[in-house]
């Protein structure tokens, strides 16, 4: 699913932190050779000790103090940046006692398939917990890696019937969306589908709501999904790591997390989500056996903002919170498709049917230059170049896409890569042409085979005299014998 993330990119989805108990299960499978969920199980069983005094004296300290205020080494800016990290920290924290802990909150639906579950439960619009600041679940909550497959990693996996609770698949099945059209048999960004799920879970946190708020509840309930569709249904499982600030004891931190549970929420309002474990978060010993508190090794200045700002704003009552996710939602989807729609406005077809910014005048254009310039390459050099060309539109102008020009200057650089790959190809499936071109005065170069050279012509011989040696090297290297006998005694 990770090349289904990056074709979307619009989800809400992120990470601040890195989750040390899947590392450390991770570490326990390979060393002790068993399964990656059995040593998972082993680690969460540990007991949760209380903070350790390494990640109290943490906060005291200062990273900075051993470097001079000009010492301008990575390893002093690193630890300037930790600093103002802690000092960032200590402000908010206001001496209150309080800790940073994690939550593995699962979550299951029905889907189809496995890009419609990862929709619905893992990509991050829908059926994510909702914190007090709003919009922060994409800086603070991650969803987390269940298994791996041949072609990359997956954050959804399917949950065996046998495994259900009693009336489990039912409300599952009441919870899938009545959709008046079908879900695509391949992953697209946009669609229908995706617009109908939306408002279907806007609505469902308005329910959820109402009934926090204790007000009268408008849901009609669901009529019954075809037999057809209803065949195909698998359960699914997302889990959802977030990370949040509590008391320093477990049943704070417990507390905490059920509340975050309680705002994901199914057709009818209800809660959907549960609690699979919490754990602190106090940070981890470093390389030189310095702790390392988790504001400078796994958060940003942002982050700690966001999880402060959701600490303080404690007693927000839950049907505010709903309400106020549910208009943020239908907000959010609103405006990245008016900013979707605005772009693909600006794009042209291409003969090939493909969209881009540039016109199909301008990379015609761009095809006929590069072609021209390399004509008389050999084929190894005509694909080194186009090599270079592909490169720099995937590896280097990608990385800073700010706007229309920069765009245009990959599909450029594309369309280079394939001209050049194209016009490689042409040569290498000629066997009967070369690359010595032959010049007759006023006409274009014209190619023939070698054998067709006459050493003793001297109009052909005119090819290759010239002041570029680089030029001249090439050109030698394409005549047959004779005729480099001849060049050398020209030059």
């Amino acid at each position: 699913m990770d090349a289904v993330a990056e074709s979307v990119g619009n989800g809400r989805t992120g990470h601040v932190m890195v989750n040390k108990d899947q590392r450390a299960a991770r570490e326990l499978a390979a060393s002790d050779g068993i399964p990656y969920a059995r040593a998972l199980r082993q680690v969460r069983q540990q007991p949760r000790p209380p903070i350790p005094p390494e990640a109290i004296a943490a906060l005291e300290c200062n990273p900075a103090a051993g470097y001079a205020g000009d010492d301008w080494s990575f390893e002093a800016r690193h630890a300037r940046e930790d600093a103002r990290k802690l000092d960032h920290w200590r402000a908010r924290q206001k001496g209150r006692p309080t800790r940073l802990w994690e939550a593995d909150i699962e979550v299951r639906c029905t889907a189809i398939s496995e890009h419609e579950a990862w929709w619905r439960i893992a990509l991050g619009y829908m059926r994510t917990p909702v914190y007090r600041d709003a919009g922060m679940s994409g800086l603070c909550c991650h969803t987390q890696e269940l298994h791996e497959s041949g072609d990359g990693r997956r954050e959804v996996a399917v949950v065996p019937r046998d495994q259900l609770a009693a009336g489990e698949w039912e409300d599952l099945v009441d919870d899938y969306p009545r959709r008046p059209m079908p879900w695509p048999a391949t992953w697209t960004p946009r669609g229908p589908e995706k617009a109908y799920d939306i408002a279907d879970y806007v609505a469902s946190l308005r329910r959820a709501a109402a009934r926090a708020a204790g007000q009268p509840v408008d849901d009609p309930g669901r009529p019954a999904l075809p037999t057809s569709t209803a065949e195909r249904l698998h359960v699914w499982r997302a889990v959802h790591c977030a990370e949040f600030l509590a008391g320093v004891t477990i049943d704070d931190a417990r507390t905490r997390a059920a509340e975050l549970a309680a705002t994901i929420v199914d057709a009818h309002g209800r809660p959907l989500a549960r609690v699979l474990d919490v754990r602190p978060d106090d940070g981890a010993p470093g390389k030189d056996g310095v702790w390392l508190h988790p504001v400078t090794w796994s958060g940003s200045i942002e982050s700690a903002e966001r999880l402060w700002n959701d600490y303080d704003a404690a007693g927000t009552p839950l049907a505010q919170l709903l309400a106020g996710e549910a208009d943020r939602l239908e907000q959010q989807w609103r405006a990245e498709n008016t900013e979707i729609d605005a772009y693909e406005a600006r794009l042209h077809t291409q003969p090939d049917g493909t969209r881009t910014l540039s016109t199909p005048e301008e990379l015609a254009e761009v095809t006929r230059f590069i072609t021209a310039r390399w004509q008389g390459k050999t084929v190894d050099e005509i694909r080194k170049q186009a090599q270079h060309w592909r490169y720099m539109a995937d590896r280097v102008y990608s990385k800073v896409v700010e706007g229309d020009e920069d765009t245009k200057r990959i599909e450029h650089a594309d369309a280079m890569a394939k001209a050049l790959s194209r016009l490689a190809d042409e040569r290498a499936t000629r066997p009967g042409q070369s690359t010595v071109p032959r010049h007759s005065p006023g006409e274009e170069f014209v190619w023939v085979t070698p054998a067709e050279v006459d050493p003793g012509d001297e109009e052909a011989g005119l090819v290759w005299r010239g002041t570029d040696a680089a030029d001249y090297a090439f050109r030698a290297e394409n005549m047959p014998a004779a005729r480099q006998e001849q060049g050398a005694r020209d030059q």
